[in-house]
């Protein structure tokens, strides 16, 4: 641990003024990185060479101090990291009225190094989780050894069943914000979920996007993580922060987690490409339109094709709505009245149209399931 000058600098500014004396902060070569009096800045202090040497405080009086360069009377004492000499501190004066302010600086600075060490700790440990989390998600990378290890490493149990969320954040983008400020938002989104929530990992994935995992009792789990997402969604949205949320399943092992980070991902896109209503969507709500949403555009075209009054005004925004309507409510005429506030002999009206145009009646379950598949295509492809 290095004692630098933007480091002591700042506390020589705070206490100098009130302290009323010359004080000095030297690393562990003697040299003087901070002091209220620049013109010793870079001097060697042959006193601090001395104290790091015997480890031990050195009070130098005024006899004294003729004999050491770059000394002046004043008490000088150990800084110490790890119980270790790593610089000093001195303060000029007389050593009887000096002493006790000596101290006082020395205790700042011997917390300040541990504080930057901690914080050195945790900044390294994420750095190597985001690098983890970045080789857990990549389908390239296949050395599912080495993630173990590396999970063993970081402390993260890969035998624990865990549910991945994947958290995308509207307004973190580098074409509307600083590379600064995008790193402030970034880390205060962190230590926010960090913090209220407690992952086992989290990790950016993007300057938009996190990735997260969190304990879940059983693959059947569900209901607990929805839970938690709605948590995380409502306290983010209390920052003014406009989100979504795609949820995984349950897995264990880190083939599991990637697992599980896909799903997340498929979730979160299907949200956007579809512009659901709903920002937090695990990926078994979706159904078979997470299979749909793997055919090819071009085989959906083909199949849009055949029915081109889909694509024209023809069929125009009122009969669409009444359409969906019936489709998502089990074919129920009478709840589509009720949910679209018409008789239901409009609703009638507007079907039998439908199946005009179209060639496919909604009342039919096999014309139904056509057209509702139909519906999907124009809003995947859209």
């Amino acid at each position: 641990m290095l004692i630098t000058s933007g480091l002591a600098h700042p506390i020589i500014e705070k206490i100098a003024k009130v302290a009323g004396h010359n004080i000095n902060i030297m690393n562990h070569e003697g040299v003087i990185v901070a002091s209220s009096d620049s013109e010793r800045i870079d001097q060697v202090h042959q006193g601090a060479i001395e104290v790091m040497k015997m480890a031990s405080e050195r009070v130098i009086y005024p006899s004294e101090s003729e004999n050491l360069t770059g000394t002046k009377p004043g008490v000088n004492l150990p800084i110490l990291f790890n119980h270790e000499c790593v610089g000093t501190v001195g303060i000029t004066g007389d050593p009887n009225k000096v002493y006790n302010i000596a101290h006082i600086v020395k205790i700042t600075v011997e917390a300040l190094l541990q504080q930057n060490y901690l914080s050195e700790q945790l900044r390294y440990k994420r750095k190597m989780i985001e690098e983890w989390a970045f080789d857990l998600i990549n389908t390239k990378f296949t050395n599912f050894v080495n993630l173990e290890e590396r999970a063993q490493h970081l402390k993260i149990d890969t035998e624990q069943i865990c549910t991945l969320l994947l958290l995308e954040i509207d307004g973190l983008n580098p074409k509307t914000a600083t590379y600064q400020e995008l790193s402030e938002k970034q880390n205060h989104i962190l230590q926010l979920i960090s913090v209220h929530f407690t992952p086992i990992f989290i990790a950016p994935t993007g300057k938009d996007q996190f990735f997260m995992a969190f304990p879940a009792k059983n693959n059947n789990d569900l209901e607990q993580i929805r839970r938690l997402a709605h948590q995380i969604y409502e306290k983010l949205v209390s920052e003014q922060l406009d989100i979504r949320i795609g949820i995984g399943t349950p897995q264990k092992t880190v083939q599991g987690y990637r697992e599980s980070y896909h799903n997340a991902l498929h979730s979160l896109q299907m949200i956007k490409k579809l512009q659901h209503s709903k920002k937090i969507m695990h990926i078994s709500e979706w159904g078979i339109i997470r299979i749909l949403d793997k055919i090819p555009n071009e085989f959906m075209d083909i199949y849009l094709n055949e029915f081109p009054t889909l694509t024209t005004p023809s069929l125009h925004s009122e009969l669409l709505e009444t359409l969906e309507t019936f489709l998502d409510l089990d074919l129920n005429v009478e709840q589509t009245s009720k949910q679209l506030n018409i008789h239901r002999n409009t609703v009638a009206y507007r079907l039998d149209k439908v199946k005009q145009l179209c060639g496919l009646n909604p009342r039919s379950f096999n014309d139904a399931v056509q057209l509702k598949i139909l519906l999907f295509f124009l809003k995947l492809i859209d």
